[in-house]
């Protein structure tokens, strides 16, 4: 049986912030937030429906569109649907605020929130964007909603970080100090707290890293926009038909 990974925590907010698509180094590393700890509470992220309704909070229609069109292919494995709604009390809630980064709140594991509030961030595509970035913006993001977390803090996890090589890249490309990249890149998730397989870099979980900042040259030298086929057959299972 294969699983990939995923969190069983309580209100956990995966918040993605990446520089300018039109820079030399486009960068998408998700700040993680926590409330209680990590392992404090095990409860399961999963969704108990098999339709989640999905709305808009504002937008270019064209940019909607793109999006709508992208996230749909998970429907492909999964019993979960997802449905693009007008509804005011739908599960997902997307706004696009450039400030925002990207960000999604994983499952139903957050916090009490307002038929008007954010449950995810799209906050730098654009009509003129690439397919590719919405593919692996969309993709990822819509993980995260359906209940996956990020390959490098699976329990599988082959990465053996250079801790002080870490610590200067993120703070050169994300501004995060020494605490920040300790609690979003070097703790892993409990394996009782979490499914997980082996470690797959082609996940849409997954993303760049760069094998100066690993002791053991793993890593990840692109970043992924397609689902990989770990990818579908872990959401079929989660999900079953």
């Amino acid at each position: 049986m294969l699983y990939k990974t995923f969190l069983m925590l309580f209100a956990v907010l995966l918040q993605a912030t990446e520089l300018p698509p039109n820079t030399v180094t486009r960068l998408h590393f998700c700040t993680e937030l926590s409330t209680p700890p990590k392992g404090a509470a095990p409860t399961a992220c999963l969704w108990k429906k098999t339709v989640l309704t999905v709305r808009f909070l504002e937008g270019d229609p064209v940019v909607q569109n793109k999006v709508r069109q992208t996230a749909l292919e998970w429907n492909n494995y999964t019993a979960v649907q997802l449905v693009f709604t007008k509804s005011p009390d739908a599960d997902i809630r997307i706004g696009f605020r450039p400030d925002g980064g990207s960000n999604s709140y994983v499952g139903t594991c957050r916090p009490a929130l307002g038929p008007s509030d954010e449950t995810m961030n799209l906050g730098w595509l654009e009509p003129k964007t690439s397919d590719d970035e919405y593919k692996r913006v969309v993709l990822h993001e819509f993980g995260h909603a359906l209940g996956l977390i990020h390959e490098h803090q699976s329990p599988a996890s082959p990465i053996q970080w250079d801790k002080q090589a870490a610590y200067e890249y993120y703070a050169r490309t994300n501004h995060w100090d020494a605490a920040t990249v300790d609690h979003n890149l070097f703790q892993k998730y409990a394996a009782a707290e979490t499914q997980y397989s082996a470690f797959d870099p082609s996940s849409i979980m997954a993303y760049y890293i760069p094998k100066e900042l690993t002791k053991n040259d793993v890593a990840i030298g692109t970043w992924n926009s397609e689902l990989s086929a770990t990818d579908k057959a872990f959401i079929a299972q989660v999900y079953p038909r």
